[in-house]
């Protein structure tokens, strides 16, 4: 499945492919945020919880993204624990 989505999103030609791995997640970030619009992060919990960022600027705005913030935005980023189970009583 990885390979089919790697061959689906290169279709977009991003510039650079990065990988990270932190706070128990994991993930890839499609593009460079000084060469390509949109730059795209998918990251994967311990359980394989997908989430999806994509950065951007609005045309014709003078605000420029850079690889600071959107690392930022990655470290920020914590799993969630389950919700604990109902115990019923009866």
């Amino acid at each position: 499945m990885l390979l089919d989505f790697k061959a689906v999103e290169l279709l977009r030609h991003p510039s650079v492919i990065y990988f990270f791995n932190a706070n128990g997640l994991r993930g890839f970030q499609l593009g460079d945020p000084a060469k390509d619009s949109p730059v795209e992060v998918r990251g994967f919990d311990e359980m394989d919880h997908e989430f999806r960022f994509m950065f951007s600027t609005q045309r014709g705005s003078n605000k420029k993204l850079n690889q600071p913030d959107i690392n930022e935005v990655i470290g920020s980023l914590r799993p969630q624990d389950p919700p604990d189970k109902a115990v019923s009583k009866r």
